[in-house]
């Protein structure tokens, strides 16, 4: 197993794959804070597979940092939000984010709210309320 096979079965949103990936060899701790070319980390990455399952792998394995920020200044959850993720992982990242406790870098991003206003996301709102 390489991190290479791990971001992809992340990637793909493909749970199994990880699972038995994992299993097979516990990833390096440096996993969960490696970035690519686009600044974001297997979160980001993880956010995107639209696999709620996988974003909790994910958080409670590789340790990423939650609050880190790609090239463009959003986080997992602002990219969430950005990109239309399923109301659920913006729902769990929003809660791990509130856990962590980070006001200074909450109240500096654009808030879900926001994003489901101006997508017309309604079921989204009706979660954030």
């Amino acid at each position: 197993m390489s991190d290479a096979d791990l971001l992809s079965a992340v990637k793909a949103g493909d749970l199994e794959a990880l699972m038995q990936l994992s299993c097979e060899r516990e990833p390096t701790r440096a996993f969960g804070e490696q970035i690519d070319g686009s600044g974001w980390n297997v979160l980001h990455h993880a956010t995107m597979s639209n696999s709620l399952d996988v974003v909790k792998f994910v958080v409670e394995h590789f340790d990423p940092p939650v609050f880190a920020q790609d090239y463009e200044g959003l986080t997992p959850l602002a990219l969430a939000c950005e990109r239309s993720a399923p109301v659920e992982i913006i729902c769990y990242l929003l809660d791990l984010e509130k856990q962590l406790g980070d006001g200074e870098a909450a109240s500096e991003c654009i808030s879900p709210l926001y994003y489901a206003v101006l997508q017309n996301r309604l079921e989204l709102a009706e979660a954030l309320t």
